[in-house]
């Protein structure tokens, strides 16, 4: 069975974790990840939305050196 975990805001997380198919990452579940245990059961376009932001939100953490060098390494 396929799972994934991505990182959400705090408020997100109490609102996620109380779908079914969805429960509080193990290990990282108090640093707000969620896991996906359930993948069918959402929309792809969601499901994208979720790994994108949590994505962009590591992207901003780097320092810009670092955030120029994955940007001109993915062009």
């Amino acid at each position: 069975r396929w799972r994934f975990s991505t990182r959400v805001t705090p408020e997100r997380f109490v609102e996620l974790t109380d779908f079914p198919g969805i429960k509080p990452a193990r290990y990282r579940g108090r640093f707000h990840w969620i896991t996906i245990v359930e993948v069918p059961r959402f929309p792809a376009a969601y499901l994208t939305e979720l790994v994108e932001w949590s994505y962009q939100r590591a992207f901003a953490s780097l320092s810009k050196a670092k955030q120029i060098a994955i940007r001109t390494s993915h062009n």
